[in-house]
């Protein structure tokens, strides 16, 4: 145990970034196929389609997560749950153990089901692809995949009965969905589209409706945290922490979904798109970088319960991440950027 650390945290912590990552992808999927269908021309569902089918890249890596961890967690107990405002509620080990004996059968369902997806990529990569708007949208988003993600994400613990601490659980857990797994997703699709301008032409216009859902997903967050606020609220260097984070994301947020947002709208042109260079795209890779590891951070530190840190010390780990992530944004863009141009 390193600075109050315990393996056991990271084994959830892991799952729980698989499970948003899982659930994001099997919902934006879901939403981009169904856009598609309602395009105006073939190049816009074909955008849409391709966006999707793209999704399948985070899909398998949350599916992959999700079940290599909980095959982890199968020796693990207990485990404590906290709010992203540092906010703390702790279930019993006996509510940790009720979740998970409920939720085994859909975990070993979930395993299953990747098998299955593992052979008949493997098999029949072709057809696999041909068929792929349909198996997303009446078999694994709509009906099977984001049900079950759903509900696993919900119930980390249960108490016997739906109370202020299970309604807790279910929003604090369910929002990950709309937020950390849809800003990450989202950080994928950007890049994997950065050189795809016949992409960009209707993906840009489309990023207010991924801006909204992130902020029901917060809106999620903040109603849970309420529902418990009596007896969770505690003065702690985490939870002033946690309010700084949480400030500094909600006004890069603000600026992401607004002024960034309308000014890549902007740049697309009847007949081109325009780059995005100069002071722009400076703005706009280190907001993605704010918006990433801050969404990370607050999701690490929920599940670092015993962690010994001073709010300083909170606060140079985030400076230090930030600067991580910004250096890795750096090298991936101008690595991208090099591709595209061997491939012109």
């Amino acid at each position: 145990m390193i600075f109050g650390i315990e393996l056991i945290e990271i084994v959830f912590l892991s799952k729980q970034i698989g499970l948003a990552v899982l659930g994001a992808s099997s919902l934006w999927g879901m939403v981009l196929l169904h856009r598609s269908k309602k395009a105006k021309s073939g190049e816009e569902a074909e955008s849409f389609r391709w966006t999707a089918h793209n999704l399948l890249i985070p899909f398998a890596g949350g599916l992959g997560l999700t079940v290599f961890t909980w095959i982890v967690s199968i020796i693990v107990f207990p485990f404590s749950l906290f709010a992203h405002e540092g906010i703390t509620i702790i279930p019993s080990e006996e509510q940790i153990i009720n979740a998970f004996h409920m939720t085994s059968p859909f975990y070993i369902l979930l395993l299953l089901m990747a098998i299955v997806v593992a052979i008949y990529y493997s098999v029949a990569r072709e057809k696999f692809m041909r068929h792929l708007h349909i198996v997303f949208a009446s078999f694994f988003f709509l009906i099977t995949i984001f049900t079950i993600v759903s509900f696993l994400i919900s119930f980390p613990a249960w108490t016997g009965q739906f109370d202020n601490d299970q309604l807790f659980f279910i929003g604090h857990s369910f929002h990950s969905i709309f937020t950390l797994g849809t800003v990450l997703v989202l950080d994928f699709t950007m890049l994997s589209m950065k050189s795809l301008p016949r992409i960009q032409r209707y993906m840009y216009p489309f990023l207010p409706n991924i801006s909204k859902v992130i902020w029901v997903g917060l809106a999620i967050d903040f109603l849970s945290v309420w529902l418990v606020f009596d007896k969770a609220f505690l003065l702690t260097p985490k939870f002033y922490f946690m309010q700084t984070v949480v400030a500094i994301l909600i006004m890069n947020g603000a600026f992401l979904s607004g002024p960034m947002t309308q000014k890549l709208i902007s740049f697309v042109k009847p007949d081109r798109i325009e780059p995005l260079m100069g002071r722009w795209k400076t703005i706009a890779g280190f907001s993605g970088v704010i918006s990433i590891t801050s969404w990370l951070t607050i999701t690490i530190f929920d599940y670092l319960k015993g962690i010994t840190l001073s709010y300083g010390e909170m606060l140079l780990v985030y400076v230090a991440m930030l600067s991580i992530a910004y250096v890795v944004y750096q090298i991936t863009d101008r690595v991208t950027d090099n591709l595209f141009n061997k491939a012109r």
